[in-house]
Formats: C-alpha cells, sequence, structure tokens
C-alpha cells in the first residue's frame, strides 16, 4: 500500500510540474527547415519526471528506509545518483 501512496504521489507531482514547466518554458518552434513538427512543441518534460521521481522516492525514503542499515542507504544513493545522471 506504501508503494502505491508513493507513486500516486509521484505522478502528480510530475503531472503538476510538466504542466508549469509548459506554461512557463519556451516552446520549440518549428522555425528551421530541419524541424519534423509544424506546431509549437513544448521543451523541459524532464523536469516534471525527474521530479516525480524524487517526490516518490523522497516518500518511500521518509517512510521504508527510517530504521535501515547503511547498506540499504548505499544501494538507495546509488539507484538515485544512476537515476539522476540518466536525466541530465
Amino acid at each position: 500500500m506504501l508503494i502505491l501512496g508513493a507513486c500516486v504521489i509521484a505522478m502528480m507531482v510530475a503531472w503538476g510540474v510538466t504542466r508549469l514547466m509548459m506554461a512557463w518554458a519556451k516552446p520549440d518552434l518549428p522555425e528551421a527547415a530541419r524541424k519534423l513538427h509544424t506546431i509549437p512543441t513544448p521543451t523541459s518534460g524532464g523536469v516534471g519526471i525527474m521530479a516525480g521521481l524524487l517526490a516518490g522516492t523522497a516518500v518511500l525514503l521518509l517512510t521504508r528506509l527510517d530504521g535501515a542499515s547503511v547498506s540499504s542507504w548505499q544501494a538507495f544513493g546509488a539507484c538515485l545518483s544512476l537515476a539522476l545522471a540518466g536525466g541530465a
């Protein structure tokens, strides 16, 4: 049940931040001949995805890993580092 709650929070945060980025970020305009799209395309959606990932992970971290051993924290740090590196 905890994992489902963390997933729902992650989804809501990702949706909200993505909506904000679509409203605030400058869209990619189809002004060059090399562009494949014909209408302005929103950019920076990855920011919302990473915000959702971090929110869901924080929920799990604060509720699940409260008394965890050092190896659990090391595994969490390694997974978070890989996720952040993949989003950059």
